[in-house]
């Protein structure tokens, strides 16, 4: 039979390789959102070291900072991938070629509709 202690070193051990795979997706990801979801991993897993830490210490305090550091890692993410989609509608938008037709109508000056 396996003790506490043991089972906690390896499962940290197990952990570790999920932060070193990880890493190695946010460094190499083929685009921005394999990154993102790398980071967003990332987060994930030292919440999951807080866990076991508050198991191994038998002290629940740290749990509030997990609390804290999940609600950090989500709007973290909501932003990144906002981000992610604004950046691609505004590739989209310059590609078509509107953005010298927006251009234009600013230049001459667009009536708003009172004169």
């Amino acid at each position: 039979m396996i003790d506490l202690q043991t089972g906690v070193l390896i499962i940290l051990l197990i952990h570790c390789l999920g932060l070193f795979l990880a890493i190695i997706r946010v460094i190499t990801g083929p685009d921005l959102s394999n990154r993102l979801a790398g980071l967003e991993y990332i987060g994930i897993n030292f919440l999951s070291f807080l866990a076991i830490y508050c198991i191994l210490s038998d002290d629940a305090v740290y749990l509030d900072i997990g609390i804290v550091l999940a609600l950090i890692t989500f709007l973290g993410t909501i932003a990144l991938a906002r981000y992610i989609e604004l950046s691609a509608k505004q590739e989209a938008f310059t590609k078509r070629g509107e953005r010298k037709k927006v251009k234009k109508i600013a230049s001459e000056g667009v009536s708003d509709g009172n004169d």
